[in-house]
């Protein structure tokens, strides 16, 4: 079994047990500041596009009044539409409260035509929350496309109409080398039998809590972001 398919072994395990965040310090502070956006700006119907595994369907169930999920392909087995997210015409115009797509946009070759589709099937006043990495190694490749500014992202946003509320860089520095680490250590003595849960809770401590102090007061975020989350505002036509 190759790196690639061990990793996505490691990956459902930990999704099964709703722990994909402990994966790694950068997961971890990722997870949170997207948990936090969600539960601040998230009502009524939501689109979930590009759920992969739907790390966040439990948050946003408690939130929403109804999750519609759209992918590329069904991973998590609840998955609503199958759809590339540059084109969704499964998706009515203006028809969800809010939207949520998380490290998604890096992966397809037409962001600018993805934010616009995003942005149409919000009803005016709605809310769009976005992740993307700005450090981040080569993954899903080829498919694997692009990183991010903050300056890029909001000029992604406002091209399509939206009016950007707030925009969060997470992680830094220290994060995005302790990700490394620990998706290494996970994917290779994790996967060796009997090892994955004490794997995981030598990772979870010495990579992700310990870790975490270090990468708040050294990891120079605001220049070295490992990612960021954007919230978005769609017009109200006056």
């Amino acid at each position: 079994m190759g790196f690639a398919e061990r990793r996505q072994r490691v990956e459902h395990r930990l999704n099964a047990t709703r722990s994909g965040q402990s994966l790694s310090l950068a997961r971890r502070r990722l997870f949170d500041a997207i948990a936090s956006a969600v539960v601040r700006f998230v009502g009524g119907d939501c689109l979930d596009c590009g759920a992969g595994l739907s790390p966040y369907n439990d948050i946003l169930e408690s939130v929403a009044e109804k999750v519609t999920v759209v992918d590329i392909e069904d991973r998590s087995g609840s998955v609503d539409h199958i759809a590339d997210i540059q084109h969704m015409p499964e998706i009515a115009d203006r028809s969800f409260e809010s939207v949520l797509c998380t490290q998604v946009l890096e992966h397809v070759p037409q962001p600018g035509r993805a934010m616009a589709e995003l942005a149409r099937a919000l009803k005016p006043g709605g809310h769009l929350i976005v992740s993307v990495p700005h450090l981040s190694a080569i993954h899903e490749a080829p498919s694997d496309y692009y990183r991010y500014t903050e300056y890029g992202l909001r000029e992604l946003a406002e091209a399509s109409g939206l009016d950007v509320v707030e925009i969060q860089a997470t992680g830094g520095l220290i994060s995005f080398i302790a990700h490394g680490l620990s998706v290494a250590f996970m994917t290779t003595v994790g996967s060796l039998p009997g090892l994955f849960h004490p794997v995981r809770l030598v990772n979870y401590a010495l990579l992700v809590r310990i870790a975490d102090p270090f990468d708040r007061w050294f990891g120079m975020s605001r220049r070295y972001p490992c990612d960021y989350v954007l919230v978005a505002h769609k017009r109200v036509a006056a």
